[in-house]
Formats: C-alpha cells, sequence, structure tokens
C-alpha cells in the first residue's frame, strides 16, 4: 500500500465522519417523522387476516442491498425473516438492525474443504431451531453444485424446502461456456465463439461476417498463462493490418485458437427471473446508466418482451425440477435491413443468485409480487396460487397465474448512494480543484444530483427502516477503511469498496 494510498483512505474517512453529526441529526428527524406521522401497518393487518399463514423464511446470502430488500418484502407481508451472512472482520452487519429481521445468524468463513458438511450442520440447526418453512440461497460465493448438493441434504433431512438448482440442472451453470453450450444446444442464439486451426479457418470466419461483427482471439489452455489472458481484437481497420497481424499468429491443427465475438460496446441489460417448476413467477429487466445507478427497463417494450420470450424459452426446457433466481446478461445487435433496424438480443453471461433487479419491485405491491413468486414454490405442483393477500395490486396481477409479474414502470430508476457520491460529488469536486472541469461542468452534475435524490430510490435506504443505511455508511464503511489502513492494503480491495468507490 502507497503512501498515496493511505492518504487517499485517510481523506475518504475524514469526509465520511464529518458527515456523522448530520447524519444521526437526520436519523433522528426519520424517526421523529415515523412517531408522528405512523403508517397503517400491512404487516399487522395481514397476519390478523383469517386464512394467512405466515411462513419463516431463512435467507442466505443478505449482507447485500438486494438481501436487505428481499428480507423486507417478506416482513412487509407478514413473514418471519431468519438472516445468515458472513460479518469480515467482526463489523456487524447492517442486517442485524434492520426491522426485517427477526433473527440474524454470522456465518464463519471457511474454505471449500470440507465446507458442504459444516455448511449443512450450520444451516440445518437454524432451520431445526427456527422452524424454517423455506430456505432461499442468494449468496454469490457457493458453486451451483454445491449449492445443489447443500439442497439435497437439506431437504432430506428437515421439512424446510429449499429455493435452490437440483444435482441434476447444477452442472449446466457452472462457468458461463457450460451455460452457452446448453443454450446452444436449445437452438437459443448465443455470441459466436469459433475453434480455429488455420489462418484460413480464421479469415473464413472474419470474411462470413462481412465486418458486422467483432472479435477476440485468444489461446486458451497454452503453456504460458499470461499469453491466454491477451485478448486480439479483429478484424482491424483495414483488410491490410487483418491480414498482416493474422500472418504472425501460430495456428496449428494441434494448439487451435479461439475465436469469440466481441459484445463488449454493444448495449448491455440484465434480466432476471424468479423461476419456480420450470415457471417464470416474476420477471424484471434493468439497464445501467453512466454512474452505475440503473433503471427499470420499460415492461411494455419490444426489447423487454423479447428477452422474456427468451428466458421463458429457455426455463420451460429445464424440466418441472428448475428452481432458481435465474439471471441472464443481454446484449443487443443492431441490424440494418431494407425496411428499418433490427434489433437482435444475445446472452452474455449468466449468474443464479440474488441480482440487484429485486429492488425494482418496490412498494406493498411489489413486495407481494415478489414474495408470491418465492412462496409458490411452497404450493403443490397441480395447486392453483392461493390468494394469501389481502391487498390490492395492479391490473396485470388479475391476469392469467401463468403470466409472470412485472413491477410498474413508474417504480424505475435505483442509485447507490455512495456511488453517487463517488461520481457526482468527489470526482468532479477534485476534477475542479485541479482545474480539469469547469464551474458549469460542476454546476451540472449538481443538478444531477439532485435529480437522483429527489426522484430516485436507493438501494439501502428505507423510511421505515433507515438504521441499515445510516449503520452501513457510518460506522461499517469506516471501520473497514480503518482495518484497511492498519493492515496495509488498500480501501479498493475492501469488501464493501463498491459504495463508496468506483466499481
Amino acid at each position: 500500500m502507497t503512501v498515496r494510498n493511505i492518504i487517499q483512505d485517510l481523506l475518504l474517512l475524514a469526509i465520511i465522519i464529518s458527515f456523522v453529526p448530520i447524519s444521526t441529526c437526520l436519523l433522528a428527524v426519520n424517526y421523529c417523522y415515523i412517531s408522528l406521522f405512523p403508517r397503517s401497518s400491512i404487516r399487522r393487518h395481514l397476519r390478523k387476516t383469517p386464512g394467512f399463514e405466515p411462513k419463516t423464511v431463512l435467507l442466505s446470502g443478505v449482507n447485500t442491498p438486494q438481501g436487505l430488500h428481499l428480507a423486507r418484502a417478506f416482513h412487509d407481508t407478514g413473514h418471519d425473516v431468519i438472516g445468515v451472512d458472513m460479518e469480515p472482520g467482526g463489523i456487524p452487519t447492517p442486517l442485524r438492525f434492520s426491522k426485517a429481521m427477526h433473527k440474524f445468524h454470522a456465518s464463519n468463513e471457511t474454505s471449500a474443504d470440507g465446507i458442504i458438511n459444516e455448511h449443512v450442520r450450520f444451516l440445518t440447526q437454524i432451520i431445526r431451531s427456527e422452524d424454517v418453512d423455506l430456505w432461499i440461497n442468494g449468496t454469490t460465493s457457493n458453486h451451483p453444485i454445491l449449492e445443489a448438493q447443500v439442497k439435497e441434504l437439506i431437504e432430506q433431512t428437515t421439512k424446510c424446502r429449499c429455493f435452490a438448482l437440483s444435482p441434476d440442472n447444477a452442472s449446466r451453470f457452472t462457468t458461463r461456456d457450460a451455460f452457452l453450450s446448453h443454450m446452444h444446444s436449445l437452438g437459443l442464439p448465443v455470441p459466436e465463439v469459433h475453434q480455429v486451426r488455420s489462418r484460413d479457418e480464421l479469415h473464413k470466419v472474419l470474411n462470413k461476417s462481412l465486418g458486422r461483427r467483432k472479435f477476440l482471439l485468444h489461446a486458451p489452455n497454452r503453456e504460458e498463462p499470461n499469453r491466454s489472458r491477451v485478448r486480439t481484437p479483429l478484424p482491424k481497420r483495414t483488410l491490410s493490418q487483418t491480414y498482416s497481424l493474422v500472418s504472425r499468429i501460430n495456428i496449428t491443427q494441434s494448439s487451435p485458437w479461439r475465436l469469440e465475438q466481441d459484445t463488449r460496446e454493444l448495449e448491455k441489460y440484465s434480466a432476471l427471473g424468479v423461476i419456480v417448476r420450470g415457471q417464470v413467477k416474476a420477471f424484471v429487466a434493468s439497464f445501467s446508466t453512466d454512474d452505475s445507478s440503473f433503471e427499470l427497463l420499460d415492461p411494455k417494450c419490444a426489447l423487454n418482451q423479447a428477452m422474456l420470450r427468451f428466458v421463458s424459452s429457455f426455463v420451460e426446457s429445464q424440466g418441472l425440477d428448475f428452481n432458481t433466481h435465474l439471471v441472464i446478461d443481454f446484449c443487443v445487435e443492431d441490424w440494418v435491413t431494407a425496411t428499418g433496424v433490427v434489433k437482435t438480443i444475445l446472452p452474455v453471461d449468466i449468474s443464479i443468485q440474488g441480482h440487484r433487479n429485486i429492488l425494482l419491485y418496490q412498494g406493498i405491491s411489489g413486495s407481494v409480487q415478489l414474495t408470491r413468486a418465492y412462496l409458490a414454490y411452497l404450493q403443490p405442483a397441480d395447486s392453483p396460487a392461493k390468494q394469501e393477500y389481502g391487498v390490492k395490486l395492479s391490473d396485470t396481477d388479475h391476469e392469467s397465474p401463468e403470466k409472470p409479474v412485472i413491477p410498474e414502470s413508474k417504480v424505475a430508476r435505483i442509485y447507490n448512494f455512495g456511488e453517487m457520491v463517488s461520481q457526482l460529488v468527489l470526482k468532479p469536486l477534485i476534477g475542479l480543484l485541479a482545474l480539469r472541469n469547469t464551474p458549469k461542468a460542476s454546476l451540472r452534475t449538481l443538478v444531477l444530483l439532485v435529480d437522483r435524490l429527489l426522484h430516485w430510490t436507493d438501494d439501502l435506504y428505507s423510511i421505515k427502516d433507515p438504521v441499515p443505511f445510516w449503520w452501513f455508511h457510518q460506522v461499517q464503511v469506516p471501520l473497514g477503511i480503518i482495518m484497511n489502513v492498519i493492515r496495509g492494503s488498500s480501501v479498493s480491495s475492501h469488501p464493501h469498496k463498491q459504495q463508496w468507490t468506483s466499481h
């Protein structure tokens, strides 16, 4: 860790600490507002509704904005939430202080060796002591096959149902290549990937694309590990430059190179589906803005409908034992035709964990939509959906139960406070002091900041549950910075850096 890094970290720490008095006063004002203008408790009303059956839900990997949001959704709709996650460095997680959390259990940081038995024992003890009905795993660290094994062992020894992949499905999601290969075998469109064994094969692929697609060429699994990470963009600006470069590459039958489509400059979108028994129960797509905020893609637009059809087609081919939160990142290609511009979607990445798109289900209506999708897993396969919530939803929720629920388009934009402060306050301020920015440009970013605060939604803050937001920014982040300085590592390596520094 350099002296410059230490100075930057200490400066950031000083800025954060300087806001403690203001933020604490605002926290007190928040509680005064709650006391003076109490909101009717939907949770209390639901728990008193005849026929309503509250469930105990165990959420693991909840130390994320989406994990907290899902916990609040279950709590607000009358259920009890048990949280499980690690607490790096022994710093209490903000989840401990959330009103949504009935109980919280800290898990140990363990290695892969022997993790299955230890993890199963830990979860099983919680499930039995808390009488858990449903386990939802939102962690980002577990391997799909490991998660499937844990699911199988828990369901064999307890009455708890586990919302996770089965062992038969898990192998298809171990790597990006495995997923894309499985997609291709189903006849779904995927980015081009070629194993080229000669320069002639390479030129044929490039000529066939007619310059409409860009590619990356690299040599995987070679004796030189560093070389395999070098990806050469093709084609070059001119045909002669392309031929000149390819002529210097040693491609043989015994040592093929990998030529894959370059999607880095294409529009990107993220689609989340909550999948129960091979059906999409909830679906939402979003796109990122320049400052790492994200917005809801209009549910009625053709692009959203195309992604939904793609996800539905894939899910239906996986069978009735397919249960997970499926996240697919799409890119969009523009093709110019005689009748206009045609957009084509291609999947570029996959994950099976909780995703930030969950945050787009806002308000009590969104909470009902989201939790109903997950709780469908507890119903018998041939049982119709129960109307267990006495809450009026939007008109779209009265349509066929086979259609996935989609959040209302008016709840469209989510920002991260720490990231926003970094992008719209700290960077412009530093640029202004260094004479790289003009006062007019800094004023524009300030106007953008005010617009975010007034019209967008923070990913952690809730007026009914403000402590997790305050604790994270004014306690957890500063303590993390102090620990990093003591250990001699930069704040950029801190596990929670994404809240305060650029990704």
